[in-house]
């Protein structure tokens, strides 16, 4: 099934939410899906930081919903602006939307109101604790 993934990434926690994106993407593919993270491609050539190429990088990416089987929304630090147009597009489309988390499915939330993700980043995984 192809999947296209939505997940924070612009921000104060672009490094957070970047790892946390890879995440996702792993999380997707362990169940056998398909997906693509665009903000995690078009962010190594776009600059996310400049709004017309930000506003570009989007528009791009929404053009794939049409062929998308579902869009996936991991939910675990909140909704942005960016994640909500995809999620506009793909009902106005028709498409599945399904709401994910991943911290709270046993990858890593300790109950002390502090969330956990995993860099993956070069291969080696390690365990950061973030306040929320």
């Amino acid at each position: 099934m192809k999947v296209v993934l939505e997940s924070p990434y612009a921000g104060k926690n672009k490094e957070r939410n970047r790892c946390y994106a890879q995440r996702c993407m792993h999380h997707s593919l362990s169940m056998g899906e398909s997906p693509l993270a665009f903000h995690l491609l078009y962010t190594q050539v776009l600059d996310d930081d400049d709004p017309p190429q930000r506003k570009r990088g989007i528009g791009l990416s929404q053009r794939w919903y049409e062929d998308a089987d579902a869009v996936a929304v991991y939910m675990d630090f909140g909704i942005t602006k960016g994640m909500q147009q995809g999620i506009d597009l793909a009902t106005k489309l028709g498409l599945p939307v399904q709401m994910r988390s991943i911290i709270y499915e046993g990858l890593g939330y300790t109950g002390q109101g502090f969330r956990t993700y995993w860099n993956v980043a070069g291969g080696a995984a390690r365990r950061h604790v973030d306040q929320p």
